[in-house]
């Protein structure tokens, strides 16, 4: 074996250097007892019932790996090629804001984690953090930078302009997630206030800077008072394209036909999400849609899966489906709270090794080989409904 990520991780490992759980649950409970209850909450809301969220787990479970064997696999690689750019492995840590409550360095070191494991992280615009800063500390590592299009289309500009300026590799729009939610987990009124994290992207902002000088607000009131906006249409994607010459990912997509949408517009990437269930209850889940997604754009558009990535299992589940790569987000801000950067680390390596080991136990070199021929979709029961 060369050096793999699997092979330095079981390195790490025989040498005692563990500073998160490997298993999910554990890593969940770790966090728990770190983290302040409201920032736990805040963490693991999901919609409604947590009908969603508990949906896209089962789309996974669902699905079992078909091994193939006496195939000459001796060292798998995962890297693949990105927006024409290569990343290690076919894994983007996905855009989580605030992170300064989980941590005192907050997507510093989610920044540097990703930065040393050389995939790409995507920067949230409720981000603790410039996105400046961030991308001085990624140690020349890939970033994406995730726009919640205000309405305010000037400060949207300005923050487009800002990441291109700063060298990211692409700008992700979330379009999923344009009114309020009702979830499980709420955190109190009287506690928001002081639970609410520094949002170092906007407050840093020339333009956000000018309308709270223009209106006589302070700049934290000024970014209370903006809203998505929750009219923008397919035609709003014609302004981000005339503002960036970057590739464009739109993160929320779950019908066919939307897909077919952003080809025709000329969009370079899709995120098949629900936003982990956070959204709406009884939503369908998003592994579920991804074959349908990627039949309908064929070669035309990179086609990311997130919501229920726990593993490099799941990952493998979802590239068979189709996927190009895969948004992780839980587990990385878990491990966040956990052990800072180094915990952050931890938990995306050991993503990694293990796809390297599933793939390699079960016959595939590369990341490129793994088709639909590796998966069986068992019968759907009871217990799954």
């Amino acid at each position: 074996m060369n050096d793999s990520f699997l092979e330095r991780r079981l390195s790490e490992l025989s040498a005692g250097d563990q500073s998160v759980p490997l298993a999910y649950d554990d890593l969940r409970e770790r966090a728990r007892d770190a983290l302040q209850q409201i920032s736990y909450d805040y963490a693991v809301a999901a919609a409604g019932s947590g009908d969603t969220a508990r949906a896209n787990r089962t789309a996974f479970r669902r699905y079992r790996i078909v091994t193939r064997v006496l195939r000459g696999v001796t060292d798998p690689t995962i890297d693949v090629e990105l927006f024409d750019q290569t990343a290690a492995a076919p894994i983007v840590l996905a855009p989580i804001g605030g992170q300064s409550r989980y941590h005192d360095e907050g997507e510093l070191a989610t920044a540097r984690a990703a930065g040393t494991l050389g995939v790409p992280m995507a920067l949230s615009t409720s981000a603790s953090h410039s996105i400046e800063a961030v991308a001085d500390v990624s140690d020349a590592g890939s970033q994406f930078f995730q726009l919640y299009w205000p309405t305010d289309w000037k400060v949207a500009k300005s923050l487009v302009e800002r990441a291109e300026s700063a060298r990211y590799d692409a700008i992700v729009l979330t379009v999923d997630s344009q009114y309020p939610t009702l979830r499980r987990q709420v955190i109190p009124n009287d506690a928001e206030e002081t639970h609410e994290p520094t949002r170092g992207v906007l407050e840093t902002d020339p333009v956000v800077r000018a309308r709270a000088e223009a209106t006589d607000e302070s700049v934290p009131s000024f970014i209370q008072s903006l809203e998505v906006d929750t009219g923008l249409t397919w035609d709003a994607l014609d302004k981000l394209q005339k503002w960036t010459d970057l590739p464009i990912v739109l993160k929320g997509i779950l019908a066919a036909d939307d897909a077919r949408l952003a080809a025709k517009r000329g969009i370079d990437g899709l995120v098949v999400s629900n936003h982990g269930g956070r959204e709406i209850n009884g939503e369908v889940a998003a592994l579920a849609q991804l074959p349908a997604i990627v039949e309908a754009v064929g070669d035309d558009l990179t086609v990311f899966m997130d919501s229920g990535i726990r593993s490099g299992a799941d990952v493998f589940k979802a590239l068979a489906l189709g996927a190009d790569g895969v948004l992780v987000g839980r587990p990385y801000l878990f491990a966040l709270a956990v052990a800072g950067e180094r915990g952050v680390y931890e938990t995306v390596l050991n993503c990694l090794a293990e796809l390297e080991s599933v793939m390699g136990s079960s016959g595939y070199s590369t990341v490129q080989e793994i088709d639909r021929d590796a998966l069986i979709k068992r019968p759907s029961t009871c217990r799954d409904r």
